[in-house]
């Protein structure tokens, strides 16, 4: 379907106008005709003028305005971003999933002890040993290691890691690993889950509630202007207070309507909504593996239009060169 391409070229977007009508084109194209007529105007893309389709319908002559010259490398692509209807149906989040799939996840059962833990997980525990929190008052965990995606207090700590170990088996079962990004030759040092060479990140945080300050009691400063002593406001560590709740999320950008965030509530916690997070995490490898494939596209595209256009100046130069020789004659 055209309507699904992400970009255009201003000859493909020219012929497009020119064969139908503005309004035909841009449902075509997933946009609203006043979007449509702004990108043509934005790019020097001429239209038919009022009433081009009413004589061309009535067998009358009309004259199609040629595409402009435009020399410009921003111009070789137009983007298009499709609106969403409203009258879509509802996606069904369990067809991500395989019927073997669904059936392992549907089927696993949370562990009440953990003998072993994941390597990244294990590597976090020992951190945790050493008791470093952040100004919130949640575990923190040193730079050069792996971050295992984990935002909680200390009172928390091992629930989130349980969690998390029960998350990496099953998800092992469906064929994706739970893996450094140091050890893919990444950059960050942080915890994904990994299919396929595609990636995704993922986060389990604990909120937490600020606690008034209580103010310490004023001293008399011995100034010759006798001022309050703010320092003791000023200089005081803000406390907060554990909400004892999970929350996990995976991190994607993506314009569907996909599920990234499960938290402990009065009707269940985050442990009973595993069927529902594997769904999700299965969607969003698939938006990760069709937007490689799409980028991957784009960058040929490019370089073909890149090469496409280095060829057009060097054949306009030789015409100018060759005509320049004919003047000089």
């Amino acid at each position: 379907m055209e309507g699904s391409r992400i970009h255009w070229t201003r000859g493909q977007l020219y012929e497009l106008v020119w064969e139908k009508p503005i309004t035909h084109a841009a449902k075509e194209l997933g946009i609203s005709d006043r979007g449509l007529a702004k990108k043509c105007a934005v790019y020097n893309i001429p239209v038919p003028p009022r009433g081009y389709w009413a004589k061309l319908e009535h067998g009358k002559k009309v004259r199609k305005i040629p595409l402009p010259l435009d020399n410009s490398e921003f111009s070789e692509f137009i983007y298009f971003k499709p609106v969403k209807t409203h009258d879509e149906p509802e996606p069904d989040p369990r067809a991500s999933l395989t019927q073997e799939q669904l059936a392992l996840a549907e089927a696993f059962v949370l562990p009440k002890k953990i003998s072993r833990y994941h390597k990244v997980i294990s590597a976090a525990r020992s951190q945790h040993s050493k008791n470093r929190l952040d100004n919130y008052g949640r575990v923190e965990f040193l730079r050069s290691q792996t971050h295992p995606g984990i935002k909680v207090t200390p009172q928390t700590f091992d629930r989130a890691c349980r969690f998390l170990q029960s998350l990496s088996d099953l998800f092992k079962q469906l064929g994706w690993e739970l893996v450094s990004t140091n050890q893919l030759g990444k950059p960050l040092h942080s915890a994904v889950f990994s299919k396929d060479d595609l990636d995704i990140f993922y986060e389990i945080i604990e909120r937490v509630s600020q606690l008034p300050i209580k103010p310490k009691p004023e001293r008399k400063r011995e100034t010759r202007f006798n001022y309050p002593d703010f320092d003791s406001l000023l200089f005081q560590r803000q406390e907060y207070k554990a909400s004892g709740k999970l929350e996990f999320s995976i991190n994607i950008y993506h314009d569907q309507k996909l599920k990234t965030r499960w938290k402990d509530s009065e009707t269940g916690l985050i442990e009973d909504q595993l069927v529902d997070i594997c769904c999700s995490v299965a969607s969003a490898f698939e938006i990760e593996r069709i937007r490689r494939i799409e980028s991957i596209r784009r960058e040929k595209e490019y370089a073909r239009h890149q090469q496409e256009m280095i060829e057009r100046r060097q054949r306009e130069q030789e015409e100018k060169e060759r005509q320049q020789h004919l003047f000089n004659m």
